[in-house]
């Protein structure tokens, strides 16, 4: 390589960890859903956010790349402190 390409110099690249990005381990659909239902305060306002979350979930169902990503930031956005009152910092760390 080096005698093809003069000049040619390997660089290894150091990356560095974020230091502010939270991971929620074990976050499933299901996960979600259970959160959902615990965070309602009766059976009709249970029935509109699941209907959302199920709305969300179809609305990303044609790409499976990211619909998950799509879905789990959607419910960080609404219920992250439902989740972190549930789970506790037990499951969500510091990714290294």
């Amino acid at each position: 390589m080096e005698k093809e390409n003069p000049g040619f110099e390997l660089k290894v690249r150091e990356i560095t960890p974020c230091e502010t990005k939270v991971t929620y381990n074990e976050l499933t659909f299901a996960v979600m859903e259970t959160i959902i239902r615990g965070s309602a305060k009766d059976d009709a306002d249970e029935k509109a956010k699941i209907s959302e979350f199920e709305a969300i979930k179809a609305f990303y169902e044609g790409n499976k790349t990211t619909k998950y990503g799509h879905v789990k930031s959607w419910f960080v956005q609404n219920y992250k402190e439902d989740y972190i009152a549930k789970y506790g910092n037990k499951n969500q760390k510091k990714a290294a």
